[in-house]
Parts: C-alpha cells; structure tokens; sequence
C-alpha cells in the first residue's frame, strides 16, 4: 500500500491507547558532522507538523468483543506512520538513496526519515550521523 512504518521504542509504562488516531510530530537531536571540520556537532530539532500517525482499526469495523478483548503490544501496534505527503512535498528519492552508503548505521534508518531531517536543518543526509527522536501530539492543550 505504499505506507512507512517506523520503528519506535516505547519507554515505561503509559496510556498506550491515548496515541492511537493522533497527529504526531518529531522533536529531539540530531548529531551531524561537520564537512569541514570533521567534528560532530548536536542540532535540536522540532517538526511540529502532523508527519506521522498510529492508526487503529474504526469502532464500527469491530465487534464487541473485538474491543473488549484488544490487547496492546507495544512492539506490534504502536509503529507510527509516516504521512504520505512527507514523501511528495520532499520530491525525488533521498541522496542516501541515490549514493547506495555503505554505512551500517544508514542502512537501517528510514531513508525519508533521514531527508526529512537533513532538509529542516538544512544539512546533507549523509552528515547526519545519528538522532534521538520523541515523538508528540501537534494539537495544542486547550482548557
């Protein structure tokens, strides 16, 4: 179907079932090197745009039961996915793509998620090294 699903680790124990259906943005850093110096350095990072989503089943498709008796695993339900427009408005496939690195850690990282990242701080892909990521709901507290 074309979706991207990210892998994600859930810390401690939450109200799984408050993230199912919610916009989602990414905050965290991101280490990139330098180019020039070689040095890595950290970048902060906050894309407060509804770029990702946990989608559940809708109620009317479920029985009852169904409802009653679902579980959460947070390994096989909790993996976001990317918003398909992420993929149209970054246009053509990522560097990272186009080059084939060799690099380990590359390989395994979701390739529009590192364009997506190198294109809001304004970096190459391949500088990006690393990142720690959260993710959060984009709409606001309201009273």
């Amino acid at each position: 179907s074309g979706a991207i699903q990210l892998a994600v680790e859930c810390y401690g124990g939450g109200l799984w079932h408050t993230w199912f259906d919610r916009d989602l943005g990414v905050s965290g850093r991101v280490f990139v090197r330098d180019g020039e110096t070689n040095k890595i350095r950290q970048e902060l990072i906050k894309i407060d745009q509804a770029i990702l989503r946990i989608p559940n089943l809708a109620i009317h498709l479920q029985t009852a039961t169904e409802r009653e008796a679902f579980k959460i695993n947070k390994e096989d339900h909790l993996a976001p996915i990317i918003a398909t427009a992420v993929k149209d408005s970054l246009g053509s496939k990522s560097k990272s793509e186009k080059d084939d690195n060799d690099d380990e850690w590359r390989k395994r990282q979701e390739p529009l998620l590192v364009q997506l990242l190198a294109s809001k701080l304004g970096v190459e892909e391949t500088d990006i090294v690393d990142f720690e990521l959260n993710l959060f709901d984009v709409q606001p507290a309201t009273l």
